[in-house]
């Protein structure tokens, strides 16, 4: 078993902050528990893994990601 450290540039993880933040911001207050911006999180660096690096359109896909969710939630 290899031994994985993930590192972005400093542009990078300001463009991944970013997208966290816009993601946040979409969510209200009392629904942001930290499971939930766990959650954000993790989809951020997954898809920014995949070589996107644009906060826009990272925070696009995870806020549709967890739309999609919380509607087979409901």
């Amino acid at each position: 078993m290899h031994d994985v450290t993930r590192a972005f540039d400093p542009e990078a993880t300001h463009n991944l902050c970013v997208a966290f933040d816009n993601v946040c911001s979409t969510i209200a207050e009392n629904d942001r528990s930290e499971f939930v911006k766990e959650l954000i999180a993790r989809q951020v660096i997954a898809l920014a893994e995949r070589g996107e690096r644009d906060p826009d359109k990272l925070a696009h896909a995870v806020s549709s990601s967890l739309e999609l969710r919380s509607r087979m939630i409901s």
